[in-house]
């Protein structure tokens, strides 16, 4: 099983792709995470109507030392499987 860990910030106009995308794996995908940094165009939502759960980082999270959610901040987030993260650009 993989969780799916998004990290985002105004990404609405690449999200959905992504998820009609991860939607393919079927049963080994245990659940979705977006690690929203606070967009603003949307993106929130689009995951939220997707089923995905919907996490808010600060952006100094999202983007510190150049890594895009630390593995730290992803035990916070309690995810359940293999953790897997998704750069979506």
């Amino acid at each position: 099983m993989l969780s799916i860990v998004i990290p985002t910030l105004d990404s609405a106009a690449t999200l959905e792709s992504a998820l009609d995308a991860l939607a393919e794996g079927g049963d080994r995908v245990a659940e979705i995470v977006v690690a929203d940094g606070g967009s603003r165009d949307g993106t929130r939502d689009i995951a939220a109507r997707r089923g995905a759960r919907v996490v808010s980082v600060t952006t100094g999270e999202v983007y510190r030392n150049g890594t895009i959610v630390t593995f730290a901040n992803l035990l916070v987030y309690g995810v359940v499987g293999t953790v897997w993260i998704l750069f979506v650009f």
